[in-house]
């Protein structure tokens, strides 16, 4: 018997994978002709059938003897198909696409399909060890997930998800960026594994599974219909995994730690390319505090509670250690008026306070900046209004418009005679510098904020008098040492030579 191929009506369940016929369809990419042999399970069913085609749209059906109860499928492979001849071939396939089916898949009389697909399971139903051995199976890896968040919902769509935090981060040993860590099913059957658009590229270390009978699929899996259903799930998803670090910090803060040490930039990376979330992942930053002992940490929460009801600023500090920051001249007024800093000893953070601009409706501020409100100085000594008019105009004139945007008499500096302030960001401006600096290009002129009650400046108003040339080279010096209190100099060399001629000039002074 001889027929056209037809086309069977979708019905109300068309998005259900198979609906279509694709798998049969797929058949004919690597085979010249397909055969089918079916017999009813029926009793009296009568004899078998056999149904073949070659694929051009043309089909035989007939009666057949000796067919066994149930379906086979014969495909003759083509030439461009003969490699589905080998079994591990054969078995790759079987374990990347449908290793979680819930029917046996068996090859050559073996199981293929041996791993359970625990998301569908209740999580208090899932023991450490099974996930430590699912864990093992998705991430290609030998340890146990440090964090595991295994939840389900069913609105706004349908959806299960079994995630994992490793224990360590592979970035930092040099092993290049890492792929996305996460594949996307839909009712346990592979649809794109390591899916690259399912959660935010900052969460690349997540590994696991998401499971949505929601997804529609075209006929090669491997590109999804609706990238407006995706970018919900990664919305869903990532909003989700923030929440659940958090409630993680709050269950074992020495745990969290753990994991924010070695994952902390991905958090920081989140907290700028991730405007959705920005706010949550600042949650979950954790950093030193002036008020506090050294290695205590705390968050911004715990930060904003102790300011004063009218203070909108949260002031922050960034440098290689705790001992530089409290030396630091940009810190001392601070530190004596009681203002509470946050210290960062990763220069990413400056990136992050200067792209999110805000905790909540608190501003972040570099106490390195000239936006710095550190309080008056009350022990300071009045100055003569007109010696500092004479000083900063002498301070101006000598250093030049090329080093100098203008000269600001400080009422936040103590021990210290100067400093370089009104910096935009200080860890990314000095890092951008810097690359103009080695193109040849100068540093932009800065702020220099001097502190004239200084002895110091004091002794240099009388100097520049007597010796104008040694107060030149003082001044420079003074310059110079704020530059690199700014980390704005990278080479100290020409200082060298500098103090020698100050301590000759010294020296000779004295004699």
């Amino acid at each position: 018997m001889e027929g056209e191929e037809g086309e069977q009506a979708g019905g109300a369940s068309s998005n259900i994978i198979g609906q279509f016929g694709v798998g049969f369809y797929s058949t004919f990419m690597v085979g010249n002709k397909v055969t089918v042999y079916s017999q009813s399970a029926e009793p009296d069913a009568g004899p078998g059938h056999v149904w073949e085609s070659d694929g051009t749209g043309r089909y035989t059906i007939g009666e057949a003897e000796g067919v066994e109860r149930g379906t086979k499928v014969v495909i003759h492979l083509n030439d461009l198909g003969k490699d589905y001849a080998d079994k591990e071939i054969v078995q790759d396939v079987l374990e990347k696409h449908s290793n979680f089916v819930s029917f046996p898949i068996e090859l050559n009389g073996a199981r293929m399909n041996n791993i359970e697909a625990i998301w569908t399971r209740s999580p208090a139903d899932v023991n450490t060890e099974e996930h430590n051995k699912f864990y093992r199976f998705v991430a290609g890896a030998w340890d146990s997930p440090k964090f595991t968040l295994h939840y389900g919902i069913d609105a706004p769509l349908q959806m299960k998800a079994l995630l994992y935090v490793p224990q360590m981060e592979s970035e930092k040993f040099g092993l290049g960026r890492q792929e996305p860590g996460v594949s996307l099913y839909s009712r346990k059957v592979l649809v794109l594994e390591k899916a690259p658009k399912l959660l935010p590229d900052w969460l690349r270390f997540m590994k696991g599974v998401v499971d949505s009978e929601d997804i529609p699929l075209n006929l090669s899996r491997e590109l999804l219909q609706d990238s407006a259903l995706i970018d919900k799930i990664k919305s869903i998803l990532s909003n989700r995994i923030v929440r659940f670090l958090r409630d993680e910090s709050r269950k074992d803060e020495e745990k969290y730690m753990e994991f924010f040490k070695d994952f902390g930039n991905y958090l920081r990376e989140g907290a700028v390319t991730d405007q959705e979330n920005a706010q949550g992942i600042l949650k979950l930053m954790r950093y030193e505090s002036s008020k506090d002992e050294p290695g205590n940490v705390c968050s911004l929460d715990e930060y904003v509670a102790r300011l004063d009801e009218d203070e909108d600023k949260i002031y922050y500090f960034i440098g290689k250690d705790r001992a530089m920051a409290e030396e630091s001249p940009y810190m001392e007024a601070l530190i004596k008026n009681g203002v509470e800093v946050i210290y960062s000893y990763e220069p990413l953070d400056d990136v992050v306070f200067q792209n999110v601009a805000k905790y909540g409706n608190k501003q972040f501020i570099s106490v390195e900046t000239s936006g710095v409100d550190a309080g008056a100085m009350a022990d300071l000594p009045a100055e003569d209004a007109e010696q500092v008019a004479t000083m900063s105009a002498w301070v101006q004139e000598t250093l030049g418009e090329a080093k100098v945007a203008a000269v600001v008499n400080s009422t936040r500096l103590v021990s210290h005679p100067a400093i370089i302030s009104d910096q935009i960001a200080s860890g990314a401006v000095r890092r951008m510098m810097r690359m103009l600096e080695e193109d040849g290009q100068d540093i932009p002129p800065q702020q220099f904020e001097v502190n004239f009650a200084h002895p110091l400046f004091q002794k240099l108003a009388v100097v520049k008098e007597t010796d104008p040339v040694l107060a030149g080279l003082i001044l420079d010096q003074i310059y110079d040492s704020a530059m690199v209190y700014a980390g704005l100099m990278d080479d100290t060399r020409p200082m060298l030579t500098r103090v020698a001629k100050i301590c000759e000039a010294a020296i000779d002074s004295s004699k």
